[in-house]
């Protein structure tokens, strides 16, 4: 298994993606129809998108920090190699 900074923003910027498909899913809902079963379908679907919109919101969310983590630790762990490789060529090896 190789690990690279440029490994950890491949997958920041895949989070990132994943996080705005996320947050474009949504249930469709209508006012309701001619008849009580479609008022009733209408009711019990805007309750569910209101639900399901919460969660996805939250998973959204999660999914955006979890990539500007790993975009820091990218960041982080290039100054690291950067840092051990001029320590490497101080010390002549």
């Amino acid at each position: 298994m190789k690990f690279s900074p440029e490994s950890w923003s491949r997958s920041a910027e895949a989070y990132r993606e994943a996080s705005e498909a996320v947050s474009q899913i949504k249930i469709p809902t209508g006012t309701g129809g001619p008849t009580q079963v479609d008022g009733a379908v209408a009711d019990a679907l805007r309750r569910l998108s209101e639900g399901f919109e919460r969660a996805t919101a939250g998973l959204s969310q999660g999914l955006r920090e979890d990539a500007d983590n790993m975009e820091a630790t990218s960041k982080d762990y290039a100054k690291a190699e950067d840092h051990n490789a001029e320590l490497a060529q101080n010390a002549g090896l």
